[in-house]
């Protein structure tokens, strides 16, 4: 039997909030990688693994509350965008986006990328004991796999989970052995978020906390990342929206090491509100956050407490398909299902 021995890589992706059209890898349906089509019955693969948790707060792992996915990727079909496109408004790219979907053009490409979702491999699994596992008949092609479960330690709630991608070709068993599970905490809404403590655009440190009068949209992102550009257009059409205005302020954390770039980018897109520089990555606060991409959006009451976390400000984006000050100006008024479900 031929085997072959993987390295498992955690894979971390940054945000791209927003940029609607662009290129995604998304799961395909027992359907073989292109250039591996076969005759007679597919190839497929056994995947073995283990897991092994390196964390300093986290000692132990209830294996049994594990549960993993994974999940084909595919390349879906591209829409040809307007040139004006990274000038539009998310509102116009909605409006855009659905006249498009309504053309012959548009509706065939729509059921065409929906049939391969629809015919994606994706295969849940149980850890067993001593975190391993395993899988049977898997399909040639591109994957990722996806493992988590939320715990408890020192009075606060955490996410340990691990995340890769992979290949399945011409082998009969891939094995994962000793793959790394990553922690990291997880905020709730009405918790108070974590201080955050930075460098204002004149070099002075400041606080969050001393400049939150009223709820406010906290925002990390890098201004290097294309992304964050889309995003800041997103903010100044929030504060000059109808809905939110005088309801909420904006607040950023940029993590870019230059102060001057992070100046130089408020200048030239007008940026008005209070920016955070915390320098770089690697910092203690994102952990608290539990953020492992940007741009992140955390919306936040006068007292610091959670409305929407990152997580839950990005799914309630998709879910509903509108633009971000509608979605403040009803979370702020309390009129989201997940906040009504809450009360009941």
């Amino acid at each position: 039997m031929k085997s072959k021995r993987f390295t498992f890589l955690i894979i971390v992706s940054i945000s791209s909030l927003f940029c609607a059209g662009e290129s995604s890898a998304s799961p395909q349906k027992n359907s073989p990688a292109p250039g591996t089509e076969q005759t007679g019955e597919p190839k497929t693969a056994s995947i073995r693994g283990s897991l092994k948790l390196q964390s300093n707060i986290i000692n132990e792992v209830d294996w049994q509350t594990m549960e993993g996915q994974i999940t084909q990727l595919v390349k879906l079909q591209q829409i040809e965008l307007p040139t004006d496109w990274p000038t539009m408004k998310v509102a116009e790219r909605q409006a855009w986006l659905a006249d498009f979907y309504e053309t012959k053009i548009g509706a065939a490409l729509k059921a065409k990328n929906q049939t391969l979702l629809d015919e994606r491999f994706q295969k849940q699994f149980q850890i067993r004991e001593a975190g391993k596992f395993v899988l049977y008949d898997v399909p040639q092609g591109q994957y990722e796999m996806k493992i988590s479960a939320q715990t408890k330690a020192d009075g606060k709630r955490w996410l340990v989970q691990s995340y890769g991608q992979f290949e399945v070709g011409e082998v009969d068993e891939l094995d994962f052995s000793n793959m790394p599970l990553d922690v990291m905490r997880l905020l709730t809404v009405g918790e108070t978020v974590p201080e955050v403590t930075g460098k204002s655009l004149d070099g002075t440190e400041v606080k969050l906390s001393d400049i939150r009068d009223q709820p406010v949209l906290l925002v990390f992102g890098i201004t290097s990342n294309p992304a964050f550009k889309i995003t800041t257009a997103s903010l100044k059409e929030l504060l000059d929206s109808t809905e939110a205005a005088g309801t909420v302020q904006v607040v950023t954390v940029t993590l870019d090491e230059d102060l001057e770039a992070v100046k130089k980018f408020n200048e030239e897109n007008a940026v008005t509100w209070p920016c955070i520089n915390l320098g770089k990555w690697d910092q203690e606060i994102l952990f608290e956050y539990g953020i492992r991409s940007v741009p992140s959006f955390w919306l936040i009451d006068s007292q610091g407490k959670i409305i929407l976390t990152g997580q839950e400000f990005v799914a309630e984006l998709n879910r509903r398909q509108t633009g971000v000050p509608e979605l403040v100006a009803d979370a702020l008024a309390g009129r989201l299902e997940s906040q009504n479900e809450s009360k009941e």
